[in-house]
């Protein structure tokens, strides 16, 4: 019955031992730091973790992100263990145990290396600080195991970047429309993929006045994206701006969103040089001749990159385009994320 105390029993092969934590329980009743054993599960913990952390305090990105590393690499390692088990030791063995763990391929992420890499682990260890920072909070341990985890040591790798004669290069070698438009933006503009993805029209301010004055803009309020409707169900849409509908029979686990940026930082105003208010200019041309073509087949969803139908162009369009073409043009292999380094 409810409100009813129940005793608990802990069993040890020796009396001396049994006596020993007799006295060390009833020191921590003293000074009121005794938690009582329990049973539940590192799994069961996150669970509870994730629908009341995580759905408050988590966008869309970080919740796919978190149950991922969730679902992949911490359940199947430290899942089953009883959480007041996990103690710095305990720690210690799975950070050991990860990186021996090679890396899971997703559909949309294939993976690279061996074994998990040390900024993944790295990830891992932050977010389960986070969660023993909870169990604390709700006396379910007494410490955080976590604090001042060993984490391997990262290698500084200088990422390989295009100088400006190479994005030149690429440009005079580039057959993709939409392929050109999204390394200008992403040169021009430091704008990462999803934000080009999911520029729209009217964020672009390219008008007659807008040039002549040197007030040529677009505003970075929001990127494209697919997430699974698992973080939709337990998010609800507090971070999307615009769904798109299925395709037809689509009955795929995840969705495409037009969503708030990662952070409030990357919400601005960003300043195109005359040449690339142009360049958009005569693409809207063209994507406005294309329009009348397809008729009723072009969906217009507003879209700076669209596909022929109209339809998001999503960032793998856009990645496996960016791959032909520096095979084509003999260029180094850099990742498309790297234009917004040789921008800076």
């Amino acid at each position: 019955n409810e409100g009813v105390k129940r005793q608990k029993w802990e069993t040890h092969p020796t009396k001396k031992q049994a006596l020993a934590r007799k006295a060390e329980v009833e020191s921590q009743i003293n000074k009121g730091s005794f938690i009582p054993p329990s049973t539940v599960t590192v799994s069961g913990f996150l669970e509870d973790f994730v629908a009341v952390y995580g759905a408050k305090r988590w966008g869309l990105s970080a919740y796919e992100a978190n149950t991922s590393l969730i679902e992949h690499y911490i359940n199947p390692i430290i899942g089953d263990c009883n959480v007041q088990d996990i103690n710095r030791r305990a720690v210690d063995r799975f950070i050991m145990e990860l990186q021996k763990t090679p890396p899971v391929s997703t559909p949309t992420r294939r993976a690279r290396t061996e074994f998990l890499p040390p900024y993944t682990i790295e990830k891992i260890c932050k977010l389960l600080h986070c969660a023993f920072h909870q169990a604390v909070r709700w006396d379910m341990v007494p410490k955080n195991p976590f604090d001042d985890a060993l984490l391997p040591k990262k290698e500084k790798k200088q990422r390989a970047i295009w100088t400006a004669d190479m994005i030149r290069k690429a440009l005079d070698n580039c057959s993709e429309g939409k392929l050109f438009i999204a390394i200008n933006l992403a040169f021009a503009c430091s704008l990462r993929i999803g934000e080009i993805t999911g520029l729209t029209w009217d964020c672009v301010h390219i008008s007659d006045a807008d040039i002549a004055q040197d007030n040529a803009h677009i505003v970075v309020n929001k990127e494209l994206a697919r997430v699974s409707q698992k973080a939709l169900k337990a998010l609800g849409q507090k971070d999307v701006i615009f769904m798109f509908p299925r395709m037809i029979n689509g009955n795929s686990a995840t969705r495409l969103v037009l969503k708030k940026p990662k952070t409030e930082s990357s919400i601005r105003t960003v300043w195109l040089p005359k040449t690339l208010a142009y360049l958009l200019r005569d693409w809207k041309e063209k994507q406005d001749k294309l329009k009348e073509f397809m008729g009723e087949e072009y969906v217009d969803y507003n879209l700076v990159l669209a596909l022929e139908t109209g339809r998001p162009c999503e960032d793998r369009v856009i990645g496996n385009q960016f791959e032909r073409l520096k095979k084509s043009a003999g260029l180094p292999d850099v990742v498309f994320h790297s234009l917004r380094h040789s921008s800076t």
